[in-house]
């Protein structure tokens, strides 16, 4: 910075509240508009504003944009030895990259925002109790509803897309933060028919294992490499629910029948008291008597 920007900087350290509105209305003018704000013929507190009062479904809408535009300013611009290529006409995929080492390879990417209820991120374990309590859950599905001669299209199919990037910012606060795996890892459709479509609600993992990690160009060897992985075994994860929650209610019912055995040997034991102090009154007066004659 020059001497000359430094002192205004000190300057506005100074200013009060009121004050720095006044610089920056005059900046206002003095700057650039962003091509939406002159497209719009608006300036963005208004654009702002707007979003603020809308309804939550418009809002969610809104943050898998956001998610979009930093999966393109925050990880494709420094991701190394791969280009972004335009995306032309409607794509079961956001983003395709070209690699800039190896002639005619490619990846395609599909950006989603990971689920939230009520604001709060949602647990994978309150969508399937068999998934771990550190899982999240993403939505993997179209935005429109459709048909065609394979089926409905909302569902996305395996083999639409090659990597799924998953925005993590409702659990992190963070734009920057992805988890990726690969497309055809995902979990199918359980629906006898639907095995080629890809399950809706997708457990995602918020730190890097065998089959999620954070780092994109880590999902794009994992893809190369054509391992074939899941993101999560749900039928061995649900036979092993069911062994626990057996061996808790076999716990549960040994616990209930041992103080079930403690009450009955309690009852008899006050029983057998109570009939000995019986026998011992009812015999006293008769051993009294005996002694006086």
């Amino acid at each position: 910075m020059t001497q000359k920007v430094d002192e205004v900087l000190r300057v506005l350290e100074t200013l009060s509240d009121s004050e720095a509105q006044e610089v920056a209305r005059y900046l206002r003018k003095r700057l650039l508009a962003h091509p939406l704000e002159s497209k719009w013929n608006t300036q963005w507190e208004l654009i702002l504003d707007a979003i603020a009062r809308s309804e939550d479904i418009s809002q969610r809408g809104l943050r898998g944009l956001i998610a979009e535009a930093a999966f393109e300013s925050r990880v494709v611009a420094s991701l190394v030895g791969w280009k972004q290529v335009p995306v032309v006409g409607e794509r079961p995929y956001d983003f395709k990259l070209e690699s800039t080492t190896v002639a005619n390879l490619a990846v395609t990417i599909q950006v989603k925002l990971q689920r939230m209820e009520k604001g709060i991120p949602l647990l994978a374990s309150n969508s399937l109790r068999c998934y771990p309590d550190d899982f999240f859950i993403v939505e993997v599905q179209k935005t429109r509803n459709g048909e065609d001669g394979e089926g409905k299209t909302r569902p996305y199919r395996f083999g639409e897309f090659d990597i799924l990037a998953v925005s993590m910012h409702p659990s992190t606060a963070d734009w920057s933060k992805f988890m990726y795996t690969v497309g055809n890892w995902l979990l199918p459709r359980a629906k006898a028919g639907e095995e080629k479509q890809i399950k809706v609600l997708q457990p995602v993992s918020g730190v890097p294992d065998d089959v999620w990690t954070d780092n994109l160009s880590v999902c794009i060897g994992w893809f190369l490499g054509k391992e074939k992985r899941t993101v999560f075994d749900v039928a061995s994860a649900q036979t092993k629910y069911r062994d626990l929650m057996k061996e808790l209610r076999d716990k549960r019912e040994a616990e209930k029948k041992i103080l079930r055995d403690r009450e009955r040997a309690e009852k008899a034991e006050k029983k057998a008291q109570a009939k000995k102090e019986g026998l011992s009154k009812s015999l006293s007066p008769t051993l009294f008597d005996g002694l006086k004659e």
